[in-house]
C-alpha cells in the first residue's frame, strides 16, 4: 500500500478520539458521584483532567483530519496521473498494439 503512514495516521487518530469521547462520560459520572454529592474529593483534578482530554480531543480530531484530507487529495492525484497515463498510450499506439488495458471503474 502507497499510503500506509497516512492511512494508520488518520485511523489512529480516529480511534483515540473516540476512546477520549467515550471516557468523558465517566470522568463526568465519577465527578458528579465523589464531588458534587458526597463531597470526597477536590474538583481541581477532574477540571484539568477534563481540560487535558478535551485539548486531546481537539488534537486528535485535527490529525485525523488533516491526514484524511491529505489521503484524499494524493489519492485523486494518482487516479489522474492513471489516467492520464492510459489516454497517453492510446492515444499514441495504435489500437491493436496497445499495452495499457482500459481500466473498469
Amino acid at each position: 500500500m502507497r499510503r500506509r503512514r497516512t492511512v494508520l495516521l488518520a485511523f489512529g487518530a480516529a480511534l483515540i478520539g473516540m476512546a477520549l469521547n467515550a471516557v468523558t462520560p465517566l470522568i463526568v459520572r465519577d465527578v458528579v458521584d465523589n464531588v458534587i454529592l458526597d463531597h470526597r474529593q477536590s474538583l481541581l483534578p477532574w477540571v484539568i483532567a477534563m481540560l487535558v482530554i478535551g485539548a486531546a480531543r481537539f488534537g486528535f480530531g485535527f490529525i485525523r483530519r488533516y491526514e484524511g484530507g491529505r489521503l484524499a487529495v494524493d489519492v485523486q492525484y494518482d487516479m489522474r496521473c492513471v489516467l492520464r497515463c492510459i489516454r497517453h498510450c492510446s492515444a499514441s499506439m495504435a489500437p491493436s498494439r496497445t499495452i495499457c488495458r482500459p481500466v473498469r471503474w
